[in-house]
């Protein structure tokens, strides 16, 4: 099963690629942003600073993970959502599965034997990129 999320996900290899360009000054059709619509970065910046802090508050005393890979899930699940994002996007379709697989992967490595943090961590990416991708 991790497998074959794994692969679907390296099968749209040009949807995540697609997805970190973002932060590029204009998309890949040469349009620009449009300032008069669009959430500034600082807004950004305001909002996942005390989100980020709470979830790793929640993480540490709910589920014993650390702080550093609490702080490694968050850093994750925020490159899962951009993929997300693209992904639901480009094929209306959001991979939360093979997203969910992808950090239980780097958990694995990360926390080798440790089911919980396992888990909690899948949790963290899949559920960020469940949300990103629908709104």
């Amino acid at each position: 099963m991790v497998f074959s999320s794994l692969a679907a996900v390296a099968l749209q290899w040009r949807t995540i690629v697609r997805s970190f360009t973002l932060f590029r000054k204009g998309s890949l059709d040469g349009s620009r942003s449009r300032p008069d619509i669009e959430v500034p970065t600082s807004w950004l910046v305001a909002g996942m600073v005390p989100i980020g802090i709470g979830l790793l508050a929640v993480q540490w005393i709910a589920f014993d993970i650390n702080l550093w890979l609490g702080f490694a899930a968050i850093a994750m699940s925020f490159l899962l959502a951009l993929v997300a994002c693209r992904a639901t996007g480009e094929t209306d379709t959001t991979p939360i599965g093979a997203m969910g697989k992808v950090m239980q992967l780097l958990f694995a490595l990360l926390s080798p034997g440790n089911v919980t943090h396992n888990l909690m961590s899948a949790g963290v990416g899949a559920n960020a990129a469940s949300s990103s991708a629908t709104c």
